[in-house]
């Protein structure tokens, strides 16, 4: 059995080693991460649970500050959406300074149109209260 090291970060022992071609790349003190809550779910219609996809940008200096948010409704013609489809480009969006919402609607064999656009306004009217805009 190993026995983990119980050594804090500035306690880690440092390393000299390198590979031919290793490339030293310096951390960037104001970086902008990102979290991701996943498949939270904002109404139920037709007895179909609708999610989104939250991707927030988290700064640990900045904790207060309040960040823009982008709706992205992802396009299927209608059908089931693949909600995690663009979730790694969208989060480019995040550590951009923005939050995202990948809002997912019901499908056409579920409820015909206009329903997915129903959905997406609801989806809209739910951030606004979640975030206290309305």
């Amino acid at each position: 059995m190993i026995e983990p090291i119980a050594a804090s970060y500035e306690e880690f022992p440092a390393s000299a080693a390198s590979a031919e071609g290793m490339k030293t790349i310096p951390m960037d003190e104001e970086a902008i991460f990102c979290r991701v809550i996943y498949r939270h779910p904002y109404c139920q219609r037709d007895g179909y649970p609708l999610h989104m996809h939250l991707i927030l940008p988290a700064q640990h200096q900045k904790p207060e500050k309040r960040w823009p948010l982008l709706v992205y409704v992802q396009g299927s013609a209608w059908r089931k959406q693949e909600l995690d489809l663009n979730l790694a480009s969208l989060s480019w969006v995040a550590r951009r300074g923005y939050a995202v919402a990948i809002a997912e609607y019901r499908p056409s064999d579920v409820a015909p149109f206009p329903a997915q656009i129903q959905d997406a306004k609801t989806a809209i009217r739910y951030l606004r209260k979640w975030f206290g805009e309305d």
